[in-house]
């Protein structure tokens, strides 16, 4: 038995409203870097931009690692973030809304350490002009 035509148009606009409407409903979350955890080490320093999201991927093969905010023993250790432990090939995301300097460690291995620099919307880019070449 055939779907009336109607009805057939009928489901297809609901479907087409209740798409809309739950992706109007998402929150937009600016695309950022992923850093890879690897060689028990984070990059040292990233730059990114207020509401850019940093992804963490565990990229050691056989090692776990977490990513904690603050710095290792500081009264500022997971204020900010804690990511659950990763196990090889698992990633942890985090959204930098405001401009500042963000330490972070891995618990595990207290010595892997890194920074976020969120750079203020309003800071100018550096410039070269006025700089000679040599």
């Amino acid at each position: 038995m055939q779907t009336p035509p109607k009805t057939t148009a009928l489901l297809t606009l609901a479907t087409l409203f209740l798409v809309a409407s739950t992706q109007a409903a998402q929150p937009a979350i600016a695309a950022g870097p992923t850093l890879s955890i690897r060689d028990i080490a984070f990059p040292l320093q990233i730059e990114v931009a207020p509401g850019e999201t940093v992804t963490w991927t565990n990229d050691e093969p056989s090692m776990p690692h977490d990513v904690v905010s603050g710095a290792p023993d500081g009264p500022d250790a997971r204020q900010l973030f804690a990511s659950a432990v990763l196990l090889p090939g698992q990633i942890f995301s985090f959204t930098f809304s405001e401009p500042g300097s963000y330490d972070y460690f891995c618990s595990l291995h207290p010595y892997m350490r890194g920074t976020v620099i969120v750079a203020s919307a309003t800071e100018p880019p550096p410039s070269s002009a006025g700089q000679d070449s040599q």
